[in-house]
């Protein structure tokens, strides 16, 4: 007896690849926000994610709002890790921000927002 797979048309191959490329992002940045609200200061372990993700889609050829979104945040987030930049609030806000699209204002309000979803 044959299994049966499902095989993507042509035409659904951009679509799955761009599922399959945000859902990596929002796995990387939810790792790395996950990392920082336990506590951790693991830059190489953050700059993997990161980069790792990014290999997938550049922020330039993202092709939706969302992608593009993801992308942008994990590479402020691997500049910031690049430089030797450690300021946990800076990695909490841009993470919060690439997830939702939302900016928080202060340090505060990052550090709640990423707290209230992680519980969520």
């Amino acid at each position: 007896m044959t299994t049966l797979t499902a095989v993507p048309s042509p035409a659904q191959i951009p679509a799955v690849q761009q599922n399959a490329t945000l859902y990596l992002q929002s796995r990387a940045l939810t790792g790395i926000k996950q990392h920082l609200l336990a506590g951790g200061t693991d830059t190489e372990f953050m700059l993997r994610l990161a980069s790792n993700a990014l290999r997938e889609t550049p922020p330039e050829d993202a092709p939706d709002a969302d992608t593009r979104r993801h992308a942008r945040g994990l590479k402020a987030i691997h500049r910031h890790l690049t430089v030797g930049g450690t300021d946990r609030a800076i990695l909490v806000g841009l993470t919060v921000n690439a997830l939702t699209g939302y900016s928080p204002a202060t340090v505060k309000e990052a550090n709640e927002i990423a707290e209230e979803r992680a519980a969520a």
